[in-house]
Formats: structure tokens, C-alpha cells, sequence
């Protein structure tokens, strides 16, 4: 994409330790705030992070944008 998105995630270890493997460059992007994860990044579309998240079922929580929830949702409903 050309434009730059901000992403919010809360992740699980899994979900954690998976971005880590596949991206150890997200490392700086990641905080631990109590017992949560959370990744507070920017991306270039949605595309590689919404397969991220759909692949994981139940491993992330979208917590910003709105507009990412509902791409993650009509993708969800175009695999159903």
C-alpha cells in the first residue's frame, strides 16, 4: 500500500511469539502493559496483518482502527 495505517493489537503469547518469528522486526512495537501484549504498529495495508489475525481465532483482539474490525469482517463473511 502507500499510504501508512496505525494497528493496535492485544496478543496472546502464541499469537506473540508467531509475529515475533515471522516479523522480529515487530519486537520494538510490542509492549507488555499487566499481563496483556500489545503491538502498537504502523502497516502498509491490511492485507498481511488481517491474515495474521484471521488465522489466529481467538489469539488477537483488534483494538484500533474501527475501519480494520470491519475489513476483518467483511473477510469473514466473504469466507463463510
Amino acid at each position: 500500500g502507500k499510504e501508512w495505517s496505525k494497528v493496535k493489537l492485544k496478543l496472546s503469547r502464541t499469537a506473540q511469539h508467531l509475529l515475533l518469528e515471522e516479523f522480529p522486526l515487530s519486537r520494538p512495537f510490542m509492549r507488555q502493559v499487566g499481563n496483556q501484549i500489545i503491538f502498537d504498529g504502523m502497516v502498509r495495508n491490511w492485507k498481511g496483518v488481517g491474515r495474521f489475525v484471521l488465522g489466529l481465532p481467538g489469539e488477537v483482539e483488534v483494538l484500533e482502527p474501527e475501519a480494520f474490525r470491519g475489513y476483518l469482517e467483511e473477510k469473514r463473511k466473504k469466507n463463510l
